[in-house]
């Protein structure tokens, strides 16, 4: 099955000041956290188009003073190269490669057992 992945952030959490190194310097708007969405879909065959999400939220680390970004000068880009060495992808492929077994695959629930007294005929 080829999967084709994108990221797309969803929201961002972050402080109006963080106090931060020896010197105890202040940065203003510190993004925190980033909430995201990793979504992959079917690329090929039968079910292409499939899609399948996995939801996460990743931890930043603490900014280093030097290189410091402020929220206002994000790009989006720079946020998904942090998050992509944070947060690795092996378990969120994993996840949707099964859900999108299970879409194409469903199990199906049987309620009447074969050998109960409701099945005779």
């Amino acid at each position: 099955m080829d999967i084709k992945y994108k990221w797309s952030i969803t929201s961002l959490d972050k402080l109006d000041v963080m106090r931060v190194g020896e010197e105890n310097e202040e940065l203003k708007d510190v993004v925190t956290s980033v909430k995201f969405i990793y979504t992959g879909t079917i690329d090929t065959g039968d079910n292409k188009g499939l899609q399948a999400n996995f939801n996460g939220f990743c931890p930043l680390n603490v900014p280093d003073v030097e290189n410091f970004v402020a929220y206002s000068d994000l790009k989006e880009s720079d946020l998904l190269d942090e998050i992509k060495k944070l947060h690795p992808i092996t378990h969120m492929n994993a996840t949707i490669e099964k859900a999108l077994e299970q879409e194409i695959n469903p199990v199906v629930a049987v309620d009447v057992l074969p050998w109960s007294e409701e099945s005779t005929e």
